[in-house]
């Protein structure tokens, strides 16, 4: 046990101590790569979203209170989130990724 505990004791010294790799550039095949990711990923949401649609209405409370809330909550989060951007691009940032969350969220409680 003890040389399993220095073996993961010294990987975890060895991940802190080790220079991060050079940043490569994109090729066009990675931006493909990431738009479909993002996709994959609104996708997620949406399906997540139209099953707590389904469930409020099982239990008889309105969709649309929840749907307010999760916005609520989402602004928040992103007003929270640590964006690296280029200098003075911040804020397009946060009012695009806002408008696209709410998109989503409208989509799913419908």
């Amino acid at each position: 046990m003890w040389a399993q505990r220095r073996d993961i004791l010294d990987v975890q010294h060895c991940a802190k101590t080790r220079a991060a790799p050079e940043p490569t550039s994109l090729r066009p095949e990675d931006f493909d790569d990431i738009i479909a990711e993002q996709i994959a990923q609104k996708q997620a949401l949406i399906m997540m979203m139209r099953r707590v649609a389904a469930l409020t209405r099982m239990m008889k409370l309105d969709p649309a209170e929840f749907a307010a809330h999760w916005k609520k909550v989402g602004r928040q989060t992103v007003d929270l989130t640590a964006l690296n951007v280029a200098e003075g691009h911040e804020n397009v940032v946060r009012a695009n990724a806002k408008r696209r969350l709410e998109a989503i969220i409208d989509i799913g409680m419908r």
